[in-house]
């Protein structure tokens, strides 16, 4: 099983897991940019998130 999550970058990374009537989505994203002069560090950025979300099901998945 794969995910998406809306608003998130393609290739953040997902992780489905399912037990019994609970099914858990949560992602991770690392995203760094830094510009460069020359040898010289114009900017640099770094961003992380995580996002977590789990929903219970009428019934067990298989």
């Amino acid at each position: 099983m794969s995910s998406r999550i809306l608003g998130w970058p393609k290739n953040a990374v997902a992780h489905v897991t399912i037990e019994g009537n609970q099914i858990s989505i949560s992602a991770e994203v690392k995203k760094e940019k830094e510009e460069k002069e020359g040898d010289k560090v114009l900017r640099s950025e770094r961003y992380y998130g995580k996002v977590y979300r789990s929903f219970s099901l009428g019934q067990d998945v298989d």
